[in-house]
């Protein structure tokens, strides 16, 4: 045997190895792509009456912890307002992550993760009511929020008073409301120039009728019959932005109302 037959040998079994060790090692650097992210301050409803808002999720490295504030709903009559917390990584093994819910309020509640090591990249907060034994909680009676790079902030944790915490989501309502304000003000806005368009277009037609010919004119009837249609619509759209804007400014005036001592 040749040195060239023993030199296409050696590349041979490189080759070989190459491709062996690319597919076993594959799952230390080849990661499942992220999950889609849950919104902070979008509100998630589950079971009747209960819902699940993210407020913040803070990751601290040094510490290896996470503090997830969130807004727990209850709008049902069971009276139970006390959760379970579970959380998984997607990645890895969840054995060590720890859950300590500091706060549990009516308008806030504030958990710590532990032991929740830097080079996680998602993790799923499952959370549900006590209304069962944790092995008996059914599929329909718990929330997931997925937390990963695209919901979470990464900065030091300090630790925070009650009362702390309160003035925070108290300042931070208010201020969701006065921007639903502002957003419901830019939607009525916009809906006022639609409906400007469409009764232009029908004075422009009733100023031109007589120049028109019988086919225009049907045509014409018929789009103003649509048009109709659609300017009902938008004025409904209208008048469910004021009211939406009159409840925003009533909640407002009670939170600013509320004493937080």
């Amino acid at each position: 045997m040749g040195n060239t037959d023993i030199k296409k040998i050696l590349y041979a079994l490189l080759i070989i190895f190459c491709i062996y060790l690319l597919f076993f090692t594959s799952k230390l650097y080849i990661h499942e792509s992220l999950r889609e992210e849950s919104k902070v301050g979008d509100k998630i409803s589950y079971m009747q009456n209960r819902s699940v808002t993210l407020v913040h999720a803070t990751y601290d490295k040094d510490k290896k912890e996470m503090e997830v504030q969130l807004d727990l709903d209850n709008n049902s009559n069971d009276n139970i307002d006390e959760y379970y917390y579970i959380v998984s990584k997607t990645e890895g093994s969840s054995e060590d992550i720890k859950v300590q819910e500091v706060y549990n309020k009516p308008m806030y509640t504030v958990l710590r993760i532990k032991n929740l090591k830097g080079s996680f990249r998602e993790i799923s907060l499952f959370v549900a009511p006590k209304i069962a034994d944790i092995g008996d909680i059914g599929d329909s009676d718990y929330v997931e929020l997925v937390l990963n790079k695209n919901n979470i902030k990464y900065m030091a944790l300090n630790d925070k008073y009650e009362i702390d915490y309160l003035r925070e989501r108290h300042a931070m309502l208010i201020k969701e409301k006065e921007d639903h304000v502002k957003k419901m003000k830019l939607k009525i806005k916009k809906h006022e120039e639609e409906l400007y368009n469409i009764r232009k277009s029908q004075r422009d037609y009733k100023e031109n009728i007589d120049y028109l010919t019988d086919e225009e004119k049907a045509s014409y009837e018929d789009r103003i019959k649509s048009n109709k249609e659609e300017e009902n619509l938008i004025e409904d759209k209208i008048k469910n932005c004021k009211k939406r804007i009159k409840t925003d400014k009533e909640d407002i005036k009670k939170l600013k109302n509320m004493k937080i001592n």
